[in-house]
């Protein structure tokens, strides 16, 4: 957070002057971070991120957790998405709160059941609700939540298969980081790895990384640059294996199947059968290639691997206008499912 490091700089002096000068740091940096004005900014890019990146995901079930440092982080931040949320008029990132007990803040207490409107024990149904999957959806619709900032509450065994996205905006050390982070690991019938997305205001990635050290033997870097995915698409269009007719037919079955967002489950699996045919061609030839030449179609099958990952990372961050760059995406992230196992 650059903000931390430039308060330290510009107290530093004033602070040694007058009291501890720890202490002072310490809280004029929180101060600040808690501020009505930082409230806003962290408001408005959370909401603007889920609503460009992550809201569309699952066919339009995905979800969100906001991880905050505290009650009154988890209340102020709560009120300045909502503040926001209806300033804009959005109807579509409906949120939640959740935290413990009761918080008076400027005079006023605060409760989860109070900000919410209904009990405590009803909020991870509620959240998990989703018109999209309900058979008997009522007349007037009932209330869809797609965001819900916590504290302190539902990172460990909160168990929300649609929650695709996590807005850190806390520390998190060793096991903690770890158990927060992986309520995004539940599954989901429509949930890739590519639709996992955590953006975070608090931690560094090499703390992150360390805390997940002792579970994984390596970790990946995520690429920074754009521009990347355009050499990307040339190398893995040269070796000449993928037809752009087929990948057009491909990807028109495939939005027409999936964008509506109420796919049962049977028809998810013959739409499945129907995608599975498009990538035949493609498949033979590479079983083909791989009959001669195995080198050659193992580096093809990293290629393509390298880019999906890729554009699966950054379309979470820029939005991307290139339907050819799209295109490859969702063509190759089905064909590298039926491709045969090195």
């Amino acid at each position: 957070y650059a903000t931390y490091f430039k308060l330290q700089e510009a107290a530093a002096e004033e602070a040694e002057q007058q009291v501890d000068p720890r202490k002072a740091r310490s809280r004029l940096v929180r101060a600040a971070l808690m501020s009505e004005a930082s409230m806003a900014s962290r408001a408005k890019i959370i909401v603007d991120h889920f609503r460009s990146h992550s809201s569309p995901r699952l066919g339009g079930r995905a979800k969100a957790m906001v991880v905050t440092s505290g009650r009154d982080h988890a209340v102020r931040l709560y009120q300045a998405m909502r503040a926001y949320i209806d300033q804009r008029g959005f109807t579509d990132c409906g949120t939640l709160v959740a935290f413990s007990g009761a918080l008076t803040l400027d005079g006023i207490e605060y409760t989860e059941a109070k900000l919410n409107g209904f009990p405590e024990r009803e909020l991870p149904a509620r959240f998990g609700y989703t018109r999209a999957d309900d058979p008997n959806p009522p007349s007037v619709p009932k209330p869809e939540h797609r965001i819900l900032v916590v504290a302190e509450k539902y990172q460990t065994g909160f168990d929300q298969p649609l929650l695709t996205t996590m807005y850190v905006d806390k520390i998190l050390v060793k096991l903690a980081a770890v158990q927060t982070l992986s309520r995004l690991n539940r599954t989901h019938r429509l949930k890739t790895t590519e639709d996992l997305f955590i953006l975070d205001f608090a931690n560094r990635p090499e703390d992150i990384e360390q805390a997940f050290q002792q579970y994984y033997e390596a970790s990946v870097s995520e690429p920074t640059d754009p521009n990347l995915l355009f050499d990307r698409e040339r190398e893995v269009m040269a070796y000449q294996l993928l037809v752009e007719a087929e990948m057009d037919a491909f990807v028109t079955a495939y939005f027409a199947a999936f964008q509506g967002g109420s796919a049962t489950d049977t028809a998810i699996m013959k739409a499945h059968a129907r995608l599975y045919g498009y990538l035949q061609p493609a498949l033979d030839r590479f079983n083909a290639l791989n009959a001669t030449e195995p080198d050659t179609a193992a580096e093809f099958r990293r290629a393509l691997d390298s880019y999906t990952k890729a554009y699966g990372w950054l379309s979470h961050v820029i939005g991307f206008e290139n339907l050819e760059l799209e295109r490859l995406y969702q063509y190759g992230r089905f064909l590298l499912r039926r491709l045969p196992a090195p």
